[in-house]
């Protein structure tokens, strides 16, 4: 069911948060990779107890069924929650994870093709 399972994204300062959603707010592409943000952390925050972390859900909750967004756009709401979400610290670090991985993925695949990165 569409909203089951979701909660409101914690931030760290409130007022910052909104100043900044504010801000970006008349700007259709950025508020459109925030409302992705605010919808992401929600369904990871469903999801955390003291023994789940982000890195265990973050990579489970990503996918959103209301928008289609580019590496860049996931990119940028990983930026915006890295700086306002309560558990942005610990995104960050998942998400360092993940572009190590692929960018391991894509030298193996280069070097499996005998091209140079």
């Amino acid at each position: 069911m569409a909203g089951e399972g979701r909660r409101e994204m914690k931030v760290k300062d409130r007022e910052a948060w909104r100043r900044f959603r504010a801000g970006q707010a008349k700007k259709r592409y950025e508020d459109g990779i925030l409302s992705f943000a605010e919808r992401w952390a929600g369904r990871m925050e469903s999801r955390l107890t003291a023994r789940v972390r982000v890195a265990d859900v973050a990579g489970d909750t990503i996918n959103d069924p209301t928008v289609r967004l580019t590496s860049l756009q996931i990119a940028s709401a990983v930026a915006a929650l890295i700086k306002f979400w309560v558990h942005g610290e610990e995104l960050k670090r998942w998400y360092a994870l993940v572009v190590e991985a692929r960018k391991e993925a894509r030298a193996a695949e280069a070097a499996k093709e005998g091209v140079c990165t």
